[in-house]
């Protein structure tokens, strides 16, 4: 419940860990859960935010002793389900909680602003990510349709905090198989109070055909996919 606790207030987000907790030394020292669970910010939803049967937290040891608080080395899931959702007033459950027409830069807001600390502050961005086995439902309300997109392995790193995240991950849409690999970095070129824009570098590789193609750009929020069918 601690655990769960202080990942609520670092992040804005209602986490939940549903399964037992077991601690681990080496090679970092951490913790691993049966299954985590994070609610969606936007009322009666049929869904979680994200949900899995698998997380193992892994600690930065000296950064955290170095900066006075606990910097994660890496994050590790398995089995996942996402769940994006998009409704009918344009309100998207994965805006941190609070977060409307909000700069996007402010800090999330603690989940219970008025509860005490319950030691030293966590950073939740870790180092790494690694997801094995995901599978991502994007539901747009005006479209009434869901999408889902099938992702064996996920791979997100960057060398430290405020750096380009590097990404590579292999999955499939409908029945094409994919890879999706480049950087994205925050585009330093918009300060506060603009609302944030990333740097993108990608390369779409399709595995059945062999075609790859290249990508270079500046992206913001997430266009509307009514028009889609």
């Amino acid at each position: 419940a601690r655990l769960a606790q202080e990942l609520s207030q670092a992040t804005g987000y209602t986490i939940e860990i549903t399964g037992n907790l077991a601690l681990g030394l080496f090679p970092h020292p951490g913790v691993s859960a049966a299954g985590v669970r994070i609610a969606s910010p936007l009322p009666d939803q049929p869904h979680p935010l994200i949900q899995a049967k698998r997380l193992d937290i892994r600690i930065a040891l000296l950064a955290s002793l170095r900066h006075g608080s606990v910097r994660l080395q890496t994050i590790e899931l398995g089995d996942v389900d996402l769940w994006l959702r998009r409704d009918a007033n344009g309100q998207e459950n994965w805006s941190p909680p609070g977060e409307a027409n909000a700069s996007s830069h402010a800090p999330p807001q603690p989940a219970n602003p008025g509860s005490p600390s319950l030691g030293p502050t966590v950073d939740p961005t870790p180092r790494r990510l690694d997801i094995v086995d995901m599978r991502v439902h994007f539901f747009h309300a005006d479209a009434d349709r869901t999408w889902l997109l099938n992702l064996s392995r996920v791979e997100l790193s960057r060398s430290h905090k405020g750096a380009p995240v590097h990404y590579d991950l292999d999955g499939k849409l409908d029945s094409a198989a994919f890879e999706l690999a480049g950087t994205v970095s925050l585009d330093a070129t918009r300060p506060p109070p603009q609302p944030r824009r990333w740097s993108i570098e990608t390369t779409l590789s399709m595995k059945a055909t062999g075609t790859r193609l290249g990508i270079q750009g500046v992206s913001g929020v997430l266009p509307d996919l009514s028009a889609l069918s």
